[in-house]
Formats: C-alpha cells, sequence, structure tokens
C-alpha cells in the first residue's frame, strides 16, 4: 500500500494520518478523537476510496447489507447494522495477521512502513511524491515517538 502511494502519487490526509496514528494501538484513545477527524485517509471528498483495488484486509471483509445510513456514528448513537458473513476470509485474514511479525492499527502501520520506504532507495517519481505530499513530517513523527 505504502508503495503504491509513493508510485502513483495518491493523495492522502497527512494531518488525519498523522493526528490518527498516534494514538497507536489504543481503541479508547481512537474513539477519543472527535468523530470528523476518525475518517479513513484513503477517503476523497466525497467519502469513496482513493485505494479501492488495494484496500486494507478490513475494508474487505466488512460487507455491510443493511442501508449505509445506519453505518453513521457522528451522533454517538450506534445503531445496528447487518455484515455478511465471510468466515472464510475472516479465517484468512487472522491466519496472515497470526503469522505476521507485526501488526497494528492501519494508521499507524501506514505511517511505519512509508517511514521503511522513505529510507530505501527511491525512484524518481517516489522520492518527487514523498516530498510533494509532505510524507517527511511522518518520519519526524516515527522518530519522536519511537513506534
Amino acid at each position: 500500500m505504502a508503495t503504491r502511494i509513493l508510485e502513483d502519487g495518491i493523495k492522502i490526509d497527512i494531518d488525519s494520518l498523522v493526528r490518527q496514528s498516534t494514538v497507536g494501538n489504543d481503541s479508547a484513545a481512537w474513539f477519543a478523537i472527535p468523530y470528523e477527524q476518525r475518517g479513513c485517509v484513503f477517503l476523497d471528498d466525497k467519502g469513496a476510496c482513493r485505494v479501492y483495488s488495494d484496500r486494507p484486509s478490513v475494508c474487505r471483509s466488512n460487507y455491510v447489507i443493511s442501508d449505509a445510513r445506519y453505518c453513521d456514528t457522528s451522533n454517538g448513537e450506534y445503531k445496528t447494522i447487518r455484515i455478511l458473513k465471510t468466515s472464510k476470509a475472516d479465517f484468512v485474514t487472522m491466519a496472515a495477521f497470526n503469522l505476521s511479525s507485526k501488526g497494528g492499527a492501519l494508521p499507524l502501520m501506514l505511517v511505519e512502513s512509508l517511514n521503511k520506504l522513505g529510507e530505501q532507495k527511491l525512484s524518481k517519481s517516489m522520492k518527487k511524491n514523498f516530498k510533494k505530499n509532505s510524507f517527511k513530517r511522518l518520519k519526524e513523527l516515527f522518530n519522536s515517538s519511537a513506534m
């Protein structure tokens, strides 16, 4: 995902990514972030996913089949939603997660991946996108918090 972001110059909300990644894997801290600031960094201004073909596994396995308005929790209320049962896909995702030496919340993992890529020899276009999209801020964040 990080490679695609740099190669294709996919624009992400850096301010949100910084804010979201600082809570790490702490769900209580995550929900303390105001609702309007918790949106996925891959969503465009219309709410469409910019990385749909490469979306994270958590997004692939949550098929909501009830009305989309029930997903809105902006008023602090949680409504019952229906999700398509995807046991086989969930098992594959859990197996991959268990085999991985690293895991965590998407913002935290994305910051870490972008920083690792930033340390490698990048192509000209990747360097340009790294600078253009202010990913250098992530390096400072990564180094200061020693994730």
